[in-house]
């Protein structure tokens, strides 16, 4: 039996005995309304008597039995681009595609053509001197004082021990070289901070950095590698767009692999970066 024949057997057996055929059909509202004592059969869209209890929904959540959080999460069930959160600026599964996942539309686009291999989860955007980078409109968004960035990567073992993974052109810049990580920002001057170890070529490694609260901080695996003072904000006065995989103007080409990118307009915390990198143990707050 296929899958869906197997999800729509259960659904089936689980509104067994739940519905009297004596009674005219209920139909739901257009988001799922019924009468009072009745929940919504999302398998024909009937009105039927539940056989769970339905929430109470006096509950004493300040927000309500249904409100999404739109805060860090390690739950499985919280999707990885959330929509609602507005600082999500950008966010790319590169499942195929180079659509943005967050609520601003940022989608990527490749002048030379965008190439898609095997990822860490799903698909991932393969970078390489054939498939070239790929660029984001110029956005306010995008042009924040504080920021962080975000990414799995996986370097090729064939191409330069160097490469820009992700550049807002003057602002902010998260780049290889020689093997570390450099994360440049620019309030006024440029700065940069570097990690001290040099990332494994072929695996995939977790990449994020931030500017804020006063600090540059520049992280390998969810772990804090280097940070220093960034007591500015950043330059918001771009408009060159961004570019990943690359330098806004095309040139210092990263070759390897990317998946699950996104960028934030506020600097998370070290607790929030781990998290994201999938580590067990993290900081408090």
């Amino acid at each position: 039996m296929g899958a869906r024949a197997i999800g729509l057997a259960v659904g089936a057996l689980a509104w067994a005995g739940c519905f009297d055929p004596t009674l005219p059909a209920v139909t739901c509202g257009p988001s799922g309304e019924c009468p009072a004592g009745l929940v919504c059969d999302r398998f024909d869209d009937i009105c039927r008597v539940s056989p769970i209890e339905p929430a109470d929904a006096s509950s004493d959540r300040p927000d309500g039995p249904l409100a999404v959080d739109s805060g860090p999460s390690t739950d499985a069930a919280t999707p990885f681009c959330k929509f609602a959160d507005p600082s999500l600026v950008v966010c790319f599964r590169f499942d195929g595609d180079l659509s943005d996942g967050s609520i601003y539309g940022h989608d990527g686009f490749a002048l030379t053509g965008a190439e898609f291999s095997l990822g860490l989860d799903g698909q991932a955007l393969d970078v390489s001197a054939t498939a070239g980078p790929v660029q984001i409109a110029e956005s306010a968004p995008l042009d924040a004082p504080e920021i962080t960035i975000e990414m799995w990567m996986n370097k090729s073992a064939s191409g330069n021990n160097k490469g820009t993974l992700f550049e807002n052109d003057n602002q902010y810049s998260l780049v290889l070289d020689g093997g570390r990580v450099r994360w440049e920002t620019c309030a006024g001057v440029c700065n940069s901070v570097n990690t001290p170890q040099q990332v494994a070529v072929g695996l995939w490694v977790h990449v994020a950095a931030t500017h804020g609260g006063g600090t540059r901080r520049v992280y390998i695996d969810g772990q804090l590698q280097a940070e220093n003072d960034a007591s500015l904000p950043l330059r918001t006065d771009g408009t060159d767009g961004s570019t990943i995989g690359a330098e806004v103007a095309g040139s210092n080409l990263f070759e390897g692999l990317i998946d699950d990118l996104r960028v934030w307009n506020v600097a998370h915390t070290p607790k929030q970066i781990c998290e994201a990198a999938g580590q067990l143990s993290c900081p408090s707050p």
